[in-house]
């Protein structure tokens, strides 16, 4: 009993124990949730804070640790390799097989040409010939003779005659010694032409006269010797002299007679620069002119000009300095005149571009070989004067762009005195002829050209020309152009076949023209001549080394354009013809 009394009694203490511990446990999930509520139940707390003082942060000093690491490495020692080579000989062998030898034609000494002809007739009934003749070729010595001629017959629409012949025939040569090179020749021109710039149905030719009364023939006779010490690196003086003569005459008696000498002496030292760039030397010119008309009276003039300088080149710059003082002798009057001279360059890229400027003037005089060079056409009576380029200023570029380009541009500005102008003369009847007028002013030039060579297959040269004049008395700068645009090349195709191109523009010009009103010679408005372009092109096929055959054709677009007033050229005509060299 007393053991049933106890069980019951744990029974009854057990479940006693189990109703406490499910009250117990739903008391903590009651606080537990009730915490857990409030957690996320909670609001974030804005607090104010409001600074009084400054308040500047920074770092505390750390500990640093004074020890140094100590790596502990263990060096681990290879045995060394033990190898040997066994050696096993190979036994090859080469058969000797015999080569014949090789078969060389054998090449001649090289053959110099020296002689060359050239014939051609053209539309025009225009005989063509140029032949030139030298002795066997020597390193020190030089000599041959040149012939040209070239003449036509025919004649343009509603104008006088226009038949011309020039004729050239000249000797020449050279010497080249140890120390000195000789030089000379003679030369002989004779050129025949009509003043043609005139219709025969408004002027008539007077009476019992023929066209020879329109012809004018110019003769020329011109001598030269010169003397120019050759080069050294090891002597520092250096000396080139010429003197030349020409005499000349027209067919009416007028004649000129220039005596010219040139000479230059110059002495190369290191005064600057430390590679004997340094010149000092002085350039000598002086000339002489005998003038003679049948109607005047005989014109002497002499001009000598002296020109001190000193040039010197260090590394990419250049230098000239100098003075031009220049003396005319004119019929007892003595004039001296003196101009400066410098030049500086620049090397922008080392062989290939490079910039200059500088600032000159000079005195030169007109004259009779000068004028019927450049105008044929002029009268017999001519003034000439001196013309006097007061100052000058220039600059330009040149480059090398490559192997076989090169560019070369440059522009100036001058003021000038007694420029002279080409005007129709009005004291001959038939108003054909040109005489001078002179002015003074200034103008501005550009000129630029590039050129493109490569041996001798490729050769190609394209230019222009601009100048603008501002004249104190003339309206315009008579017969001189404001633009000049001219291309000429040469193109070698299969060693064969060369083809010439050659093209020309000029832009208009004017000239000063004079009408007759009852015997009163009365100047209208300047008259406009046309612009024009011309484009000639030539043909020529190597038959042989020696031999070719050649067609020109010329003026192909130019038409009877105008260069001087009151004188077309020769339309579109041909030439054709062969050459040969031995």
């Amino acid at each position: 009993m007393f053991n049933n009394a106890l069980i019951i009694n744990d029974l009854k203490n057990m479940k006693i124990n189990n109703h406490l511990l499910k009250i117990n446990i739903a008391i903590g999930l009651i606080l537990w949730l009730t915490v857990l509520n409030k957690s996320f139940a909670q609001r974030p707390q804005i607090e104010e804070v409001t600074i009084i003082g400054s308040y500047t942060p920074h770092i505390s000093d750390a500990n640093k640790i004074l020890r140094n690491p100590m790596l502990k490495d263990t060096s681990i020692v290879l045995k060394p390799i033990e190898y040997q080579i066994i050696s096993r000989p190979l036994h090859l062998s080469f058969p000797l097989y015999a080569i014949d030898a090789q078969k060389v034609q054998a090449e001649s000494d090289v053959k110099y040409l020296k002689n060359y002809l050239r014939l051609g007739m053209g539309s025009l009934i225009n005989p063509y010939a140029d032949v030139y003749a030298h002795i066997p070729q020597s390193k020190r010595t030089s000599f041959g003779i040149h012939y040209r001629h070239h003449s036509a017959q025919a004649d343009i629409k509603d104008y006088g005659e226009s038949s011309f012949s020039d004729n050239l025939a000249e000797i020449y040569g050279k010497t080249v010694g140890k120390t000195l090179a000789w030089s000379g020749g003679i030369n002989y021109q004779r050129n025949m032409l009509h003043w043609y710039g005139f219709n025969p149905l408004k002027y008539s030719l007077p009476e019992n006269s023929d066209t020879s009364i329109t012809k004018q023939i110019y003769t020329r006779l011109r001598g030269s010797i010169g003397l120019k010490k050759n080069t050294s690196n090891h002597d520092p003086f250096y000396y080139d002299s010429r003197l030349d003569a020409l005499w000349m005459e027209d067919k009416y008696g007028t004649s000129e007679l220039n005596l010219s000498y040139f000479g230059n002496f110059q002495y190369t030292n290191s005064i600057l620069s430390a590679k004997s760039n340094d010149k000092i030397g002085i350039a000598l010119e002086a000339n002489f002119w005998n003038n003679q008309w049948d109607l005047y009276a005989d014109d002497r003039t002499g001009l000598i000009s002296f020109h001190p300088y000193f040039s010197t080149q260090i590394d990419e710059y250049e230098l000239y300095a100098g003075l031009n003082t220049s003396i005319i002798v004119d019929s007892g009057d003595t004039k001296v005149y003196v101009f400066p001279e410098l030049r500086g360059g620049l090397t922008i890229i080392k062989d290939i571009l490079k910039a200059y400027v500088g600032i000159k003037g000079d005195i030169t005089r007109n004259n009779l070989n000068q004028f019927s060079t450049t105008n044929p056409f002029i009268s017999t009576y001519v003034p000439f004067n001196f013309r006097k380029n007061s100052l000058e200023f220039y600059g330009g570029l040149s480059s090398n762009l490559g192997r076989y380009i090169g560019l070369n541009a440059s522009i100036s500005t001058s003021n000038f005195t007694n420029q002279a102008f080409f005007i129709n003369d009005t004291s001959v009847p038939l108003y054909n002829q040109f005489t001078a007028i002179y002015d003074s002013g200034s103008v501005l030039k550009v000129n630029a050209e590039i050129s493109f060579h490569k041996q001798e297959n490729i050769i190609f040269n394209l230019g222009i020309n601009y100048s603008s004049y501002s004249l104190e008395n003339q309206l315009k700068p008579w017969h001189i152009p404001e633009f000049m645009v001219y291309a000429n090349g040469r193109f070698v195709f299969g060693k064969k076949f060369i083809f010439k191109p050659i093209i020309y523009f000029q832009s208009k010009t004017y000239a000063k023209i004079f009408e007759n009103q009852n015997g009163t010679w009365i100047e209208p408005e300047p008259y406009e001549i046309d612009p024009f372009f011309d484009l000639s092109v030539g043909f020529e096929y190597r038959i042989s080394p020696q031999f070719s055959a050649f067609a020109d054709f010329n003026n192909i677009t130019g038409g009877n354009y105008q260069r001087w007033y009151n004188y077309p050229v020769h339309g579109f005509n041909v030439m054709a013809g062969i050459t040969y060299s031995f």
